[in-house]
């Protein structure tokens, strides 16, 4: 081949298979290598940039599939001639699996898709956002996947069967029997530090809505808040009380139901933390619709600081979770992956805790109880 140059570079993200895809791509649109030209083989590109065969013939296959080169058996491979012909570099690509994909749209989403694209751009790469699992197998130019919604171990295991790297985005060593590589806000101790918070203040019956606990795929992050919810409990010596904590689901008509029933009751809470702002925000409105003030009657908190909080009144207690610090952490741990490099995971970021009136710290005197 004219101008060789062995340029791996073989500390970059950048797959090795790719950035010889690149050069030789880059060969042809500065004419270096014309139509009909001969280019060396797997065995010769394996020793040229120190790559192995199975490296350099993946970089082949993928510019055969392209158009761009063609195989004659027993003489070599050769520069195709004909107009179907891309010279553009290929870009390394990373998928994000959201399901349904209108989910994208969600607040939460919405930021942890920004840490991940503010890295990839950072990277050179490009980012699709996809409900199609099955279609990861058909780019040539994948780097790597990052998961933000769950699927069955089986696909998982799929995805480690064709060497794809992966990373998750949610809590799953229960569900799955083992760890993978992910990427998890810290449940326990966000749901820790705002039920210790609401003991400070003096309450002892508490209510916490945590989403499903043992749904397939569902309740592992739902359990860890619950554990942290008794932990506090236990550290205050507060008897725990099962009638107290709620499986909401994240559903409005579901939240606000068992919200009408806990008022209801002979003994109902006086604070509640509920499994996220929105559905803090349908709790807050049922109280309003029951005649009860928050956090007059009831003081409640919520989890994740999300953009809707501007539009709760009172302004609302919650844990800001660092969400895209979370996609930009996926990002980096998907990068040393790919260079083979050793990973620690999970790993766990932790909340903080924003203290604000719909717990009522503001009518309990100036000071603020942390």
């Amino acid at each position: 081949m004219k101008n060789m140059k062995p340029i791996i570079d073989k500390n970059k993200a950048e797959p090795l298979y790719l950035q010889v895809e690149n050069y030789l791509l880059g060969l042809i649109s500065q004419g270096e290598l014309m139509p009909d030209d001969r280019i060396p083989s797997e065995e010769m590109l394996s020793a040229d940039f120190g790559i192995s065969r199975m490296t350099a013939r993946k970089a082949l296959t993928n510019l055969e599939t392209r158009g761009l080169i063609y195989r004659v058996p027993g003489k070599g491979t050769f520069i195709n001639g004909k107009e179907k012909r891309l010279d553009k570099p290929v870009m390394p690509m990373i998928f994000i699996y959201l399901a349904p994909l209108n989910s994208k749209y969600h607040p939460y989403f919405l930021q942890m898709i920004e840490g991940i694209e503010h890295f990839a751009k950072l990277m050179n790469c490009t980012v699709i956002i996809s409900s199609d699992l099955n279609s990861i197998y058909n780019y040539n130019s994948l780097l790597g996947v990052i998961l933000i919604k769950r699927i069955p171990h089986m696909e998982i295991e799929k995805l480690q069967r064709h060497n794809i790297p992966f990373v998750l985005l949610y809590a799953h060593e229960q569900t799955y029997g083992r760890p993978y590589p992910a990427v998890v806000i810290d449940e326990e101790d966000a749901i820790f530090q705002e039920t210790e918070y609401l003991l400070k203040l003096g309450h002892r019956r508490i209510a916490l809505f945590t989403g499903i606990l043992n749904g397939y795929l569902r309740g592992e992050g739902n359990r860890n808040r619950l554990k942290g919810y008794q932990h506090a409990l236990e550290k205050y010596d507060v008897e725990f009380d099962n009638a107290l904590v709620k499986e909401s689901d994240y559903d409005q008509d579901k939240t606000i139901l068992m919200m009408e029933q806990l008022i209801s009751s002979v003994n109902p809470p006086t604070a509640l933390i509920a499994c996220d702002d929105i559905g803090a925000g349908f709790i807050i409105n049922t109280l309003r619709e029951n005649g009860l003030d928050v956090p007059g009657d009831m003081a409640v908190a919520g989890v994740g600081d999300l953009q809707i909080n501007s539009l709760v009144h009172p302004p609302l207690t919650t844990v800001k979770y660092p969400i895209v610090e979370m996609g930009e952490k996926a990002i980096m741990l998907l990068a040393k992956m790919v260079k083979r490099e050793s990973v620690q995971s999970p790993v766990y970021l932790k909340g903080s805790l924003l203290v604000r009136q719909s717990c009522g710290w503001h009518l309990r005197g100036t000071a603020k109880v942390i």
